[in-house]
């Protein structure tokens, strides 16, 4: 199969052909051909490898192996609808019951979150006999007509808000109404949300729960706990907030960062006082992705262990900076600095020194961590994809 792939260029003629031009690439300057993933990497037509921070679909990492042959194995026997019994369907309900609270003990199987949400409100309608719905700003529910009617995020660029849509504001404590500095903000933002109530009381399935997607399904929550991946989440993105909050104070254009687990967020400011989002700032550093240069060879170094620092340099060694740290290296300045390569997707290039684009300065190890986000060292920002003003969180981590 390998051999008979196309060069980029083919598939990206192909595509444009074939595809709506509303199927938006990430990075359409220069896309990158994905061909293979596994764990938390993805590899291009060429090889090169790079830490995927952008895919949410992927729980437990690209092609894990337990989950693959759980995949293979059912669908070696049987792969139909729910309207059949089927013992994994019953399996993987009872699996997801002992998870959650005890009144939430009945299941419907869908193949997407927008299908979901549409069921949901569909099931409030009718229990309530009522339209109204109430969300938060900014929201996106997904992409059916009756969710985006319910999501500001797009509604405000479509149709505009319906009569029986209510937006609640974000209880955002550093850019919201009510900030940090007010006396009880939960409080506020609860009251808002009690007052919206008042005004709104005044006035198919094919592969969702299919035996397969079942069978996948409990194997994806054996890996889970297996190996304790909540756990291991939290203990990561603690880490880094504090690597993130430790850059904050050295560069003014950092106005916060928040998260919890591996789902982070840094505030991009124009100013200190005013909270501009600085959306061409960001807008410029998701646009920021490279390979990790000849990573497999420090994995396959003996005397480059994962654990401990190289005890010479490696030429083409492509740690990155969270590595860097857990083998005690100094102000991002790894043992293995000849090989200090950009990483990642999106702005995971923000954790290492950047692989310099076409009219930019290299930017060296010891700059560290979101150098590049130094008013001082960045580049002037040339937007390469289409961001909402709106937008003023740069998500660097989704699990």
């Amino acid at each position: 199969m390998a051999a008979d792939q196309r060069g980029k260029a083919a598939t990206l003629a192909g595509r444009q052909r074939l595809l709506s031009s509303s199927c938006r690439l990430f990075f359409p300057e220069d896309p990158i051909k994905i061909v293979r993933g596994q764990g938390q990497y993805m590899y291009d037509e060429l090889g090169a490898e790079y830490i995927d921070c952008i895919n949410n679909v992927a729980h437990v990492g690209h092609c894990h192996p337990f989950v693959v042959q759980a995949a293979h194995e059912q669908n070696q026997v049987l792969n139909t609808n729910s309207r059949y019994l089927h013992d994994n369907i019953v399996d993987y309900a009872q699996r997801l019951s002992e998870t959650l609270p005890e009144k939430l003990c009945v299941f419907y199987f869908l193949n997407s979150g927008s299908e979901a949400n549409d069921l949901a409100l569909r099931l409030a309608r009718q229990y309530t006999g009522h339209w109204d719905v109430m969300v938060l700003d900014h929201a996106y529910h997904g992409h059916l007509s009756s969710l985006i009617d319910i999501s500001p995020y797009k509604f405000r660029d479509l149709d505009g808000q319906k009569e029986w849509v209510h937006v609640a504001p974000l209880p955002d404590i550093y850019r919201g109404p009510y900030r940090e500095d007010h006396p009880n903000p939960a409080e506020a933002y609860a009251s808002a949300v009690q007052r919206m109530l008042g005004s709104a009381q005044e006035r198919g399935r094919k592969f969702g729960g299919s035996p397969v997607s079942c069978a996948v399904g409990l194997a994806v929550l054996d890996v889970l706990e297996k190996e304790q991946l909540q756990a291991h989440a939290a203990q990561v993105g603690s880490f880094l907030i504090e690597l993130l909050r430790q850059q904050k104070a050295k560069h003014p254009i950092i106005g916060d960062v928040r998260g919890v687990g591996l789902f982070i967020g840094v505030d991009l400011i124009k100013d200190e006082a005013t909270r501009t989002p600085a959306t061409n700032e960001a807008a410029y550093l998701v646009s920021r992705r490279g390979p990790i240069p000849a990573r497999d060879k420090h994995r396959s170094d003996p005397s480059c262990p994962r654990e401990a620092a190289c005890p010479a340099p490696h030429q083409g060694c492509g740690r990155t900076r969270l590595h860097s740290q857990r083998t005690g290296s100094k102000d991002g300045q790894d043992s293995c600095s000849s090989g200090w390569g950009a990483s990642g997707w999106s702005s995971i290039s923000a954790l290492t020194s950047p692989r310099p684009s076409p009219g930019s300065r290299s930017l060296t190890p010891r700059q560290g961590l979101l150098s590049l986000l130094s008013p001082s060292l960045t580049p002037a920002p040339t937007p390469t994809s289409e961001i909402p003003s709106s937008v003023r969180c740069v998500s660097l981590f989704k699990l």
